[in-house]
């Protein structure tokens, strides 16, 4: 996967050249995409025309207004304590941001950072 420095376009000591099949044209899934971290990484991508990838617990993305679902963007259902659901949600991803957290609705961090 290339790096994120790759992904805005910084320069980088070495090439991001893409390893075993994965990157290409394929969109960066961004996973915590209704959270602040999230949002802003969409931003900075969208607005660099990077196809993305909004992964959220609930399949939807609060943020629409920002680009979500539009031509450079999809919405996918990811919630990392379901470990079901993040191989759809990065599968064909040229690249994976991980911006999850604990959600304000329950679940503290150790669902998230440790068995997420």
């Amino acid at each position: 996967l290339p790096s994120i420095a790759a992904l805005f376009g910084l320069p980088t000591a070495s090439s991001a050249a893409s390893r075993d099949g994965a990157g290409g044209d394929g969109p960066v899934a961004v996973i915590g995409a209704d959270g602040r971290t999230g949002r802003e990484c969409l931003r900075a991508l969208r607005s660099r025309s990077v196809p993305t990838r909004a992964c959220t617990r609930t399949g939807t993305f609060r943020g629409a207004e920002e680009g979500g679902g539009d031509a450079r963007g999809e919405a996918l259902w990811c919630d990392v304590t379901e470990a079901s659901t993040i191989g759809p949600a990065v599968k064909g991803a040229r690249a994976v941001i991980f911006a999850a957290s604990a959600s304000k609705e329950g679940g503290g961090p150790g669902a998230v950072d440790n068995a997420g």
